[in-house]
């Protein structure tokens, strides 16, 4: 789920980075974000073949990693060199960026890791069976379609001197996050039923926390302050005394009630324990 999520965060940097290029008012801004758009993609084919070495159950050897990382360390000190991108141009309200001879190297590098990634996928999806491969599989569509459109429209054809498909690259990550949020969903892909169910707790008793200080810190000003002649101080401290008194029992009815709505799967180890004594008791009785 880590290296998931620093894939994550590099494919929105490069669709961040396009739409300021697509804003760009001046050649020197659009030149500046056309050399930066790289930085995110260039982080993507060795973290996906560091990805799909582990997932869904395996390791990586340091040995490996520092491999599969090298060639990011060999393209980084050129990103804002004329080697990426030689010069732009704006044309209609749109830029023309001319490539510059990094791009070659990069097409090789996306080209080779791609490949070698998507054959373990290959392979595992091949040996695996169940849930397991129904996520390699979902995996599998969704960066396959998201590279094969992105490393066309943003690579391939820009060598070529063809400009006008680059708006495609960025749109195709649509794919992945339909393919994998689809996996999340419906194949558990990284298990993250706990994050939500915590995220909705801790939600519900940030509402209730700001709601209650707020609500009835208006109410009991009136009535301590003006009515009784008493302090603020007195007020927070009633308040404060109400929310730590009725903060753990709705902390336990906001877990169950998302329990019902979302975890309707989920085992109740002391219900069941219980359970099963009561009908052993009553078969051997």
């Amino acid at each position: 789920n880590t290296i998931f999520f620093l894939i994550t965060l590099s494919a929105f940097l490069w669709v961040m980075t396009n739409v300021f290029i697509d804003i760009a008012d001046t050649p020197q801004s659009a030149l500046f974000w056309s050399r930066l758009a790289l930085l995110g993609p260039v982080f993507i084919p060795s973290l996906f073949l560091i990805f799909v070495t582990i997932f869904p159950s395996g390791e990586i050897t340091r040995r490996k990693q520092i491999l599969y990382v090298l060639p990011v360390l060999l393209i980084l000190p050129f990103i804002f060199t004329e080697y990426n991108i030689s010069s732009v141009r704006l044309v209609n309200n749109s830029v023309e960026a001319t490539p510059g001879v990094l791009y070659i190297f990069l097409l090789s590098y996306f080209a080779i890791f791609f490949s070698i990634g998507f054959g373990l996928l290959i392979r595992k999806y091949r040996r695996s069976s169940g849930i397991p491969r129904q996520q390699i599989g979902y995996v599998f569509l969704g960066f396959f379609i998201t590279v094969i459109l992105g490393s066309l429209a943003n690579l391939l054809l820009p060598i070529l001197g063809i400009q006008t498909a680059q708006s495609l690259g960025p749109a195709s990550t649509i794919a992945l996050v339909s393919f994998i949020g689809y996996a999340i969903v419906r194949h558990r892909l990284l298990d993250i039923s706990i994050i939500i169910k915590r995220s909705l707790v801790f939600f519900f008793l940030i509402v209730f926390v700001a709601g209650t200080f707020t609500g009835i810190t208006f109410l009991t000003g009136i009535i301590f302050t003006e009515a009784l002649g008493l302090g603020q101080f007195f007020t927070a401290g009633f308040v404060a005394l109400l929310v730590v008194l009725l903060i753990e029992p709705l902390k336990n009815y906001v877990s169950r009630a998302t329990d019902k709505i979302f975890f309707k799967a989920k085992i109740d180890y002391n219900t069941v324990l219980q359970k099963l004594s009561t009908v052993m008791a009553e078969r051997i009785e």
